[in-house]
């Protein structure tokens, strides 16, 4: 006679601790972010000395604009996360509005312009100082950079006259207010916004090519301090 056989089912829970990383363990902040740039900065020059007998420009002047790009950041932090160390680059055109007075013996004086799109590309490093507690889900930071910006060269054609607008590049310095919010219980990712002021000072040149084929120079220095506006996702490990 068999017996029967009895199955015994045991089931065993295991509790197995579960380490949940903080923001106060994270050491490194990633960003990458949209901007929107606006300069509105406007310089001139007066000049006799380009042109035919009976043409000849007397004056041109340059009127930064507005302008667009994206930037990314890594910042380390040190001193119980209160201050950062950063390194980022930004690349964006700045829209440049240039004009030119003519003089002509025949029609008198006229205005022609055009519209240049220069590169703006800064390299910067910074340092910021970070408000509040890491373990809030809010990061309010101010901070000051220095910054390496290049500009390019462009050739273009204004009421006919061929010429080359050359910018010289520049070493200039910014000021940041930032606030990100963090997102999610282990407060890794982030939405991260920033009003960044670069103050700059360059000097603009437009080699008009007359018509005997020589080039007259004309240069006129100005401040390129543009207001950036950031907006963009963080990660912070």
């Amino acid at each position: 006679m068999s017996r029967p056989f009895h199955i015994h089912i045991l089931v065993i829970s295991l509790v197995v601790p579960v380490q949940v990383i903080s923001a106060q363990d994270y050491s490194w902040n990633f960003r990458l972010h949209a901007a929107a740039l606006d300069s509105g900065e406007t310089a001139s020059t007066n000049t006799t000395s380009i042109g035919t007998g009976t043409e000849f420009i007397n004056s041109y002047s340059v009127d930064m604009g507005n302008g667009s790009g994206f930037g990314l950041s890594a910042e380390h932090l040190v001193l119980n996360q209160h201050l950062g160390l950063e390194f980022g680059v930004l690349f964006a055109d700045l829209e440049t509005e240039l004009s030119v007075g003519i003089t002509d013996s025949a029609s008198g004086n006229r205005q022609a312009r055009t519209v240049v799109n220069s590169d703006f590309e800064s390299l910067y490093f910074g340092a910021n100082y970070h408000f509040f507690n890491p373990e809030k889900w809010y990061d309010l930071y101010a901070g000051a950079s220095l910054n390496l910006v290049y500009y390019s060269n462009s050739r273009v054609t204004i009421d006919g006259a061929p010429g080359q607008f050359n910018i010289e590049d520049d070493i200039g310095y910014g000021l940041l207010l930032g606030f990100d919010a963090k997102l999610g219980q282990s407060q890794q990712w982030r939405i991260t916004s920033g009003l960044r002021y670069v103050f700059t000072e360059t000097l603009f040149s437009f080699n008009f090519e007359t018509s005997d084929g020589g080039t007259s120079v004309a240069p006129v220095n100005v401040e390129v301090n543009p207001v950036i506006f950031q907006l963009g996702v963080g990660y912070s490990f």
